[in-house]
């Protein structure tokens, strides 16, 4: 009798993990075919600068696949000098040719397309062969950043005409500490005396973070590596439960995930939490560009870039995914502050004779069409090819006139 319990409790036991380990299966391909979520080795994008925080890549070449992105994959190269796309731009102005350098975080840098969908691309392709389109920016800079890299790096291209992507819903935030994105940034104070920079040079914990996420130095933090770069289900597991912020501190009590707040030392993290002199700072900060761009020849754009919102007058909505609430609830707030930053900052080029360009009336107007110029879901926030395009489209309408 225990003997044929035995076969028993054996056989039920190895139905019961095949069945399990056919679920994970039929998971892991799901999502593989659905929703990537693995992390691939050509992930990381940018490098440490002593000046700026972190700087694009020089050489960049390759996929590379998020959970939160809504398309799961895009490709993106950068050149010699850290730009997006695959033209090699010098620094000397080839004669007879006008150029336009675009500066901004990862609206403008193009997160979540290829290369050729990329707003500097679509702007390449309609001004013409006597034109260059230069894309400075950088994903997760604030106009702090944009500013320094302006004047290190961009006005060697000698620039005709800068244009700065302006996207108040994280630029606020951006200029007001010195960490960002898990990693260490410069910032500006406002001072009787003008603008005060900061936390120069930069923090370098590059060495440390890449010594803890890509050379691990023990068996299980190899097998956590293998596993995030390889296996989708692992990766959607882990990143819902990090989203608990009780579940992710016991994880880093038992040394289940890592702490990287460890690698940043208090000394050197700072934080503005007022945010009227936050507003007044991003203003110093547009002012100081507009100088500096006139000082050396080029014309000077701000462009607002508005958040991605339900518009109750459109046919067609953002709010859908597995956070669809909350994702409905963020849009619709969106609206009101979209019109708020977009009266807000009218006023304020109109008062400092800064051109300014409102993508606001532009995007509301495709929503109404039923375009949709931005991902959908709570997956991602930014512009999806359309976007791009439309964008280009309003640029060029803006500087050449509409045809």
């Amino acid at each position: 009798m225990p003997r044929i319990f035995l076969k028993k409790l054996a056989a039920n036991t190895l139905i019961c993990c095949a069945s399990i380990l056919v679920a994970l299966l039929c998971f892991e391909g799901f999502l593989a075919v659905f929703h990537p979520y693995k992390i691939t080795d050509q992930l990381i994008s940018d490098q440490y600068d002593p000046l700026l925080g972190w700087v694009n890549k020089p050489f960049l070449d390759g996929e590379t696949r998020l959970g939160y992105t809504a398309n799961g994959h895009f490709y993106r190269r950068h050149n010699s000098h850290g730009l997006r796309g695959t033209r090699e731009i010098d620094y000397p102005k080839p004669p007879g040719v006008k150029r336009i350098l675009l500066i901004g975080d990862s609206f403008f840098w193009g997160y979540g397309v290829n290369d050729d969908q990329v707003l500097s691309e679509q702007l390449q392709r309609l001004a013409g062969d006597r034109v260059e389109i230069i894309n400075g920016a950088v994903s997760g800079y604030g106009t702090d950043q944009e500013l320094l890299w302006l004047q290190q790096e961009g006005l060697k291209y000698r620039p005709d005409l800068v244009i700065c992507g302006m996207f108040p819903d994280n630029d606020l935030e951006e200029i007001g500490t010195s960490m960002m994105y898990f990693h260490p940034k410069p910032y500006y104070t406002l001072e009787r005396n003008g603008l005060v920079l900061h936390n120069v040079p930069v923090p370098n914990i590059e060495e440390a973070r890449s010594r803890m996420l890509l050379s691990p130095d023990n068996l299980f933090r190899r097998v956590k590596t293998f596993l995030r770069h390889h296996v989708h289900t692992y990766q959607f597991v882990v990143s819902k439960l990090n989203a608990i912020t009780k579940v992710k501190q016991a994880f880093v009590r038992c040394k289940i995930c890592e702490d990287f707040s460890g690698l940043y030392k208090p000394s050197f993290f700072y934080t503005q939490t007022d945010m009227e002199k936050r507003a007044r700072l991003a203003e110093a900060l547009v002012k100081e560009m507009q100088r500096v761009s006139e000082n050396n020849g080029a014309t000077f754009l701000l462009c607002f870039i508005p958040a991605k919102e339900d518009d109750p007058d459109s046919p067609v909505g953002y709010a859908y995914s597995d956070s669809a609430k909350k994702s409905k609830s963020m849009a619709a707030l969106e609206y009101h502050l979209n019109a708020e930053n977009s009266a807000y900052l009218q006023a304020f080029t109109a008062a400092n004779r800064i051109a300014y360009l409102d993508l606001l009336p532009l995007v509301r107007k495709n929503h109404r069409a039923g375009n949709l110029l931005y991902y959908r879901g709570s997956e991602d926030h930014h512009w999806n090819e359309a976007g791009h395009r439309v964008v280009a489209q309003a640029i060029f309408d803006y500087l050449w006139g509409a045809r």
